[in-house]
């Protein structure tokens, strides 16, 4: 690499193009991120523009082998992509700021884990929590409870309804028969429904007709102790395929703050299939199951009892673990009108210190989409879910009641309008979506596409969002914490602080304001831009009532009760870019850019105890960027490395950092590859995300090293 990093950078500057952004994170003061924040966009908008155009400086013979890297620039910007029409159309032509991980992206990363694919997309926020817990969310809001992404693998979205967020450490698909990961950064509630706020992320495998034969693969090291993968798939008569899987990961743990070994390893196991159906009709068919259980360490820290109310540290490991089945049916009278159906059936359960907890989610949905005119088309759809869980667990965290049953009905309908010979697009559509917790949300949106060129894109959104409720804001009851004495709260000493859903707690929502352009300049360079303003209102606050403090004697105590109330409001804005270059058949790079801003304010008459903990003050990064080389040294050699910097979290006194991953593979015969990858190889260890409010003691990221070993025949 050009450059290198130790306790200073030194930069060669016989590569300009390398200079810059190490130039613009030197001058990002440590104290005040801001003062240099809009000198940094400017400068990285140069960067990956002059980057862009005159990418291709350097090397200009003929290839003298065939590349084993899968899709050129010119294919990539072309690929299909579904996620943000839920139909399938090019990635050039979408109306949202949109990422696309191919397999190839995938397979050359040498990642185990879903969490550190997406620290490749620009714009979204990846903090390691602890060896099994992960802060992810898109443009800000990050926490590792982070409740305004959508999270999808095949469509079938994964939050639990508990708090609106992903078990991270539960979702996991092999990566070597994973199609495509997409990621829409913004709103895309009115087709995804509500909680699809600031993002949705759809993990999509391929069909069973695409993974056959058998792949064996073992491996581990210093962290990733030990996995193996296991996958057959067959076919039965001449239209029906299937697949078959496990999956076995065994994680070690992370060290703590005095660089001790932490209590937070973990491991899960999985098993599942894959059927996919063709009739000699217009009819396809696919079901897909899973089952899954694993443990999971973690030192808790809360409140033992009232009768004594200082903060314990306890050793628990969770056991967690669930089954899905989910089917599709597909008609398609033609490649513009179709039909599609699907139902599922999910079931998880989590047995931690503070609570045991089962989950069932049903759902059933129906769509539509058809050509109305040569110029109109439209998809529209219906859906229902049941939800019904079973809580268990006194003090310190009670749900009341216990178990609940409810139930949630959606229906959506776009309209799809093409003017000037197909160079603009209008969309406009609406989800109605009626919950248990809030009533009726409607999320609408209206998008624009111009396509001046057959390599340029230019879109623009206005769209509205809801994130609902969750049963924990509603009926879940939290013995926090002793608080600290605080003069300006005039918090007393022994107080002890108790957080109480609140029944009348409503919908949070958001209107955003996007536009981005799209286009390949040469046929071997993409760059694609994306600028957001998001307006937030009725944002959730936790508010202190003086007055509702209450004396306990014996021992003697306040108790603080606070709520969760909707008198927060606030903005975000900021800009993603993403740009590609291939210089040879073999290599190629991407660098991403990513500036957030975010402001909250709360009115002057409540009180606010949560916002030094919430992303005014800076639990966000308010720069990232990224670069990544994927270089093909043979046809049987991959050499790819990734480095990343990731801005400070001010209010969480996490510092900014440098990372470098790298995996090298080879396939020594015909289907047999060895491989051997490194992530965070720029220190022994680093913390990347914080939370004082958390009863998960947080712990710091370690420099790791493993083996892997795949056999595919």
């Amino acid at each position: 690499m050009p450059f290198f990093v130790q306790n200073r950078l030194r930069i060669d500057y016989k590569y300009p193009i390398f200079s810059i952004p190490l130039l613009i994170i030197k001058n990002d003061n440590s104290s005040h991120p801001q003062h240099h924040a809009w000198l940094s966009v400017l400068l990285g908008i140069i960067l990956l523009l002059y980057f862009s155009l005159c990418g291709t400086f350097s090397i200009a013979q003929e290839p003298t082998s065939r590349s084993i890297i899968d899709l050129p620039i010119e294919e990539l910007v072309r690929t299909e992509v579904t996620l943000a029409a839920k139909r399938p159309q090019p990635l050039l032509e979408s109306t949202a700021a949109i990422a696309v991980l191919t397999n190839d992206d995938i397979q050359h990363t040498g990642y185990t884990l879903l969490p550190d694919m997406l620290r490749m997309v620009p714009g979204v926020q990846v903090g390691q929590f602890d060896a099994n817990k992960w802060a992810i969310s898109a443009r800000g809001f990050s926490h590792i409870m982070a409740n305004k992404l959508q999270v999808l693998i095949d469509d079938l979205s994964v939050y639990t309804p508990l708090f609106s967020g992903v078990f991270w450490e539960s979702q996991d698909v092999l990566f070597e028969d994973t199609q495509q990961i997409e990621v829409i950064r913004g709103p895309g509630a009115s087709l995804w429904g509500a909680n699809a706020v600031n993002g949705i992320i759809n993990i999509i495998t391929k069909p069973a007709s695409e993974t056959q034969g058998t792949l064996f693969q073992i491996g581990g090291g210093k962290e990733e102790q030990f996995f193996c993968n296991v996958r057959y798939g067959g076919t039965l008569f001449n239209n029906l395929a299937y697949r078959i899987y496990g999956k076995y990961q065994k994680h070690d743990a992370l060290v703590d703050s005095s660089d001790q070994r932490a209590s937070d390893k973990w491991d899960m196991t999985r098993i599942g299939m894959r059927l996919d159906w063709s009739g000699k009709s217009k009819n396809k068919m696919t079901v897909i199951s899973e089952i899954n259980n694993g443990t999971v360490g973690q030192l808790y820290r809360g409140i033992a009892s009232e009768k004594a109310i200082n903060t314990v540290y306890t050793d628990y490991p969770s056991k967690t673990g669930g089954a899905h089945i989910q089917w599709r049916w597909t008609y398609a009278r033609s490649q513009k009108d179709e039909f599609k159906t699907e139902a599922s059936i999910q079931h998880s359960f989590r047995n931690g210190w503070l609570n045991n907890w089962k989950v069932t989610i049903t759902d059933i949905n129906f769509q539509h989409r058809a050509e109305v005119t040569a110029q109109l088309n439209l998809i529209w759809g219906i859906g229902y879910r049941y939800i019904d869980d079973h809580i268990t667990g006194e003090y310190p965290r009670p749900f009341i009641p216990s178990s609940l049953g409810y139930a949630q009905t959606t229906s959506f309908i776009q309209l799809n309008h093409y003017f000037i010979k197909d160079h603009v697009k209008l969309t406009l559509g609406s989800e109605f979506e009626k919950n248990y917790f809030s009533g009726w949300e409607i999320q609408p949106n209206l998008r624009m596409l111009i396509v001046p060129g057959n390599n340029v894109s230019i879109w623009g959104a206005i769209s509205n969002a809801a994130r609902t409720p969750s049963r924990s804001e509603r009926d879940a009851t939290y013995y926090l914490a002793k608080a600290p004495e605080n003069a300006d709260y005039n918090i007393p000493k022994n107080t002890l602080v108790v957080l109480k859903g609140n029944p009348n707690f409503d919908a949070e929502h958001v209107t955003a304001y996007e536009a981005g352009i799209r286009m390949l300049p040469r046929e071997n360079v993409s760059v694609d831009i994306s600028a957001f303003r998001n307006e937030y209102r009725d944002l959730r606050n936790v508010e202190l009532v003086l007055e509702d403090i209450e004396i306990h004697r014996d021992p003697f105590y306040f108790l603080a009760p606070v709520t969760i109330t909707n008198n927060k409001s606030g903005r975000s804005m900021g800009v993603e870019i993403l740009t590609s270059w291939q210089p040879l058949p073999q290599w190629r790079m991407q660098c991403s850019y990513s500036y957030l801003d975010i402001a909250l304010n709360t009115p002057p008459n409540h009180m606010d105890i949560q916002s030094e903990y919430e992303d005014e003050n800076g639990t966000y990064p308010y720069n990232q960027y990224y670069v990544r080389s994927e270089f093909d040294i043979l046809k049987s050699v991959q050499m790819d490395a990734g480095l990343r910097f990731v801005g400070q979290l001010p209010s969480l006194h996490v510092n900014r950092y440098f990372e470098l991953d790298a995996n090298f593979s080879w396939m020594f015969k015909p289907g047999m590859s060895i491989g051997i990858a490194g992530q965070n190889l720029l220190q022994s260890n680093h913390q990347e995300f914080y939370s004082d409010v958390s009863e998960i003691v947080p712990t710091y990221n370690q420099r790791s090293f493993y083996g892997v070993y795949t056999w595919h025949f």
